[in-house]
């Protein structure tokens, strides 16, 4: 028994030292285990912060760039490079800043013009017509029987009524008599009539369109340039009001065809000439501010307002300017007798390739005067100034784009419009 007792003693304590054994293993490899788990744990923070300096540097960086992107100032670099590129061999032109194209266009125009063909070209001279044309069948219909029997003449008398006030002085005198007051009222209605009976009939024949109505809008052209240069006050208010009628229904009637437009344009002119003192403007400090002209009724026209109409008034005025400053006749060859050559049969072609850009040039300033003066004119006949400077900005961009200006005479005139509004 005791051996069996010593025997399981000492079993007893070869388990109890394997399970100490065990134990010792465990916990040796489970320490061995969280010491290379926070090992792991301590290297990814430290790749995490590696990364977030980094990141941090690159940020930095990132800002800086940002910064100097948002001080570039586009304008500034290309005139930079421009002005340095200039100071290379080739780099500037022989016209230097001014030249940005537009010379074959400028050829063009002088090409199409400097012909002076009868289609855009109207009459140079008001002249008076000796009889009215159109008087075929197209003419001759229901719509123009009030106006059939109008002649010449009757536009003459119509402005002499309205200018000259002595005419219905002379109508009004007479011999002593006690029935004089009431004959000179019969006198004075009769005469009144009269005035607005013509007055009426001159302005529905004005707004004929038709050749006939061409005609006569020619005539009552050529009474008031005469007329002009005699007296441009109408003394009664009636009597003015009449002539803004006139004007009215004259512009009323033009058309678009090259005459029409010259004679609108003529118009226009006229308008600023004839005017009626308004005695009952008590702010005024003298006559001429108290000057009411026929521009001042008739800008609310609606023909001011139709971009085709000034866009033809500028074909023709460029195209009458051209005519007369004979651009090509100032540029043929020395080799060439000009006397000999008739001068529509002088082409651009005729030019040495030297020439161009010199006789592009003054096809610009041609250019650039003609529509200055129109853009003027459209303020001018825009009383109310609401939206016409926009307006004239905006014909005056269009149509240099059309004859390509050149891009220092557009900034100048829109500049111009712009200070002057």
């Amino acid at each position: 028994d005791e051996s069996v007792e010593d025997a399981s003693s000492q079993l007893l304590n070869i388990m109890s030292k394997q399970d100490t054994t065990m134990r010792s293993a465990r916990v040796a490899s489970e320490s061995c285990l969280l010491s290379e788990c926070n090992a792991v744990h301590n290297c990814l923070r430290s790749l995490v912060a590696i990364e977030r300096s980094a990141l941090e540097e690159r940020a930095r960086k990132l800002q800086m760039l940002e910064s100097a992107v948002d001080a570039i100032d586009v304008r500034k670099d290309i005139d930079i490079y421009i002005q340095n590129d200039k100071l290379l061999p080739g780099g500037s032109s022989r016209t230097g800043d001014d030249d940005d194209g537009g010379v074959a266009a400028a050829l063009a125009v002088l090409n199409s013009h400097v012909e002076g063909s009868s289609d855009s070209m109207p009459h140079p001279n008001i002249e008076r017509p000796n009889h009215f044309e159109g008087w075929g069948a197209a003419d001759n219909d229901a719509e123009n029987d009030d106006t059939d029997d109008v002649e010449p003449e009757v536009f003459g008398e119509v402005i002499n009524l309205l200018f000259d006030r002595d005419q219905g002085k002379s109508a009004l005198a007479g011999p002593d008599s006690p029935r004089r007051g009431k004959r000179e009222r019969t006198l004075s209605e009769s005469y009144k009539l009269e005035k607005e009976e013509k007055v009426a009939l001159a302005a529905t024949a004005l707004e004929e369109k038709s050749k006939r109505g061409q005609s006569f809008r020619q005539t009552i052209l050529y009474e008031l340039n005469n007329q002009r240069s005699k007296k441009t006050e109408v003394e009664g208010e009636a009597d003015f009001e009449s002539l803004c009628r006139l004007f009215d229904s004259f512009l009323s009637g033009c058309g678009r065809e090259a005459i029409d437009v010259s004679n609108a344009k003529m118009a226009m002119i006229l308008s600023q000439t004839f005017y009626y003192i308004d005695r009952h403007d008590d702010n005024s400090v003298d006559d001429r501010e108290s000057r009411v002209y026929v521009k001042n009724r008739i800008s609310h026209h609606y023909i001011w307002s139709d971009d085709e109409f000034w866009d033809h008034a500028l074909e023709q005025c460029v195209a009458e300017s051209l005519q007369k400053s004979g651009v090509l006749l100032n540029y043929v060859k020395s080799s060439v007798d000009v006397r000999a050559v008739p001068t529509k049969c002088i082409k651009w072609h005729d030019l040495a390739p030297s020439e161009y850009a010199d006789a592009a040039a003054q096809v610009h300033s041609v250019v650039f005067a003609q529509l200055g003066t129109l853009a003027h004119s459209m303020l001018e006949m825009d009383i109310s100034g609401s939206g016409s400077t926009a307006r004239a900005c905006n014909f005056v961009r269009r149509l240099s784009i059309r004859y390509q200006l050149p891009l220092n005479l557009r900034i100048t005139l829109l500049n111009h419009l712009q200070n002057n509004s």
